[in-house]
């Protein structure tokens, strides 16, 4: 007796259509995700707390490894927006560098920051001077202690 019912067993032009679904569902699955690595003088922190680790830089800021909030607050500007003001430091093997930032929150846009960020000071050999965009995903980070997290990809161009 066959395991289907009367009428529901797979046809030779069915199994080769399944076959190539799962194929295609298979690549996806383990395709990257569809954002590009950042290009230039950038670097990549999973904000938690105060003091967050960098988990990809390269760059002026390659050898950089953590991040502190010096200060900063966020303020409502609309009904679904928050911005983001502060101060950071971003400290590194050879030097530190201060950055100021502001980005704005859409919590009707799956809750991702973007806004901009440039050098206040800095005593990082080739960094005096820069600026780029900030662009934040809480969708892809690890969650600290209080269960809060976001990806934040800094990313520009630095000069001296």
């Amino acid at each position: 007796m066959s395991p289907h019912p009367k009428g529901t067993q797979m046809t030779p032009i069915i199994r080769p259509a399944l076959a190539s679904v799962a194929a295609v569902a298979a690549v996806i699955a383990a395709a990257p995700p569809a954002t590009a690595a950042p290009h230039g003088d950038y670097f990549v922190v999973n904000t938690n707390d105060v003091t967050s680790p960098i988990i990809e830089a390269g760059g002026a800021f390659a050898d950089c490894t953590t991040v502190t909030d010096l200060w900063g607050t966020a303020e409502q500007i609309g009904p679904n927006r928050l911005l983001f003001i502060g101060d950071k430091l971003v400290e590194c093997d050879s030097g530190d560098v201060t950055i100021h930032f502001n980005a704005t929150l859409n919590f009707n846009a799956g809750k991702k920051t973007r806004g901009h960020w440039f050098v206040v000071e800095s005593t990082l050999p080739g960094v005096t001077d820069g600026f780029g965009t900030v662009r934040g995903d809480n969708s892809h980070c690890d969650p600290g202690p209080d269960g809060f997290c976001i990806l934040d990809v800094f990313a520009g161009d630095v000069s001296s």
